[in-house]
């Protein structure tokens, strides 16, 4: 793969300074002297029929045998000369080989996460006991419960609600996604409390007053709402539904 991109990107950077000449327009045949030829021998580098130490201008004996064994692989009229057919093919095989890159690219992508796994991941905890300094998957407290289930997305947060608000990205609450941790505070001054916002104004926290993993609308909280800080992008695939209501 690493091969793969070191070519592709010589030819990228070796072509942009020869970018005014059109390879194919003329046949190149040995022993000329023209500008398109120093491209054609980059490009049979790179299909790995020419030993790159130094591209030239002039057809010669290297050039010829390059061209020779590149039409001999292809089925081509072995004489030599790079004519249109030759030429033809041997974009073809760049242009393939720039393909066969994009693909192992876009799969070597990681796919991204969605906000529906997301929930459902989180929403299978409903109902799980409250207990305070939990965090085992069976029991949580409130800061607990972000710990889990962000661990199991690649979230490594601090343990105590007060924490996780000082670090992750500030969001303000009309831009609240899924994903989100959302603050609190009985007193207006210290954070007390944190949930996960699940999108359509509601939360999934460890509630110390339910005695258990509950979800809420958070529009019932705004006297203690303090903020949201956002730890990991997730993709929003769809709203959530009547299914996270209580």
């Amino acid at each position: 793969m690493k091969k793969l991109l070191l070519v592709t990107s010589l030819f990228v950077f070796c072509l942009g300074n020869y970018s005014h000449a059109d390879l194919g327009d003329i046949v190149l045949m040995p022993g000329m002297t023209h500008k398109d030829i120093a491209e054609l021998q980059q490009k049979l580098d790179i299909l790995g029929y020419f030993n790159h130490n130094g591209y030239t201008n002039y057809y010669g004996v290297k050039t010829t045998n390059a061209v020779k064994r590149f039409q001999e692989d292809y089925g081509l009229k072995v004489d030599g000369i790079a004519g249109n057919q030759t030429i033809s093919y041997i974009n073809a095989k760049i242009k393939q080989m720039q393909l066969v890159e994009e693909m192992a690219e876009e799969k070597d992508k990681p796919s991204p996460l969605s906000s529906r796994a997301f929930i459902d991941f989180a929403r299978k905890f409903l109902g799980k006991p409250y207990v305070y300094g939990a965090a085992s998957g069976k029991a949580f407290d409130c800061s607990g419960l972000t710990t889990f289930i962000m661990k199991n997305f690649g979230v490594d947060l601090e343990r105590r609600a007060s924490q996780q608000f000082k670090n992750g990205i500030p969001v303000a609450k009309e831009d609240l996604k899924p994903g989100d941790l959302v603050f609190f505070s009985s007193s207006g001054k210290t954070i007390g409390h944190v949930g996960i916002y699940i999108g359509e104004h509601k939360f999934i926290h460890a509630s110390s007053s339910r005695k258990k993993v509950v979800i809420n609308d958070l529009r019932t909280y705004t006297g203690k709402y303090q903020g949201a800080r956002r730890y990991l992008e997730l993709e929003y695939e769809e709203e959530l539904e009547e299914e996270n209501k209580e």
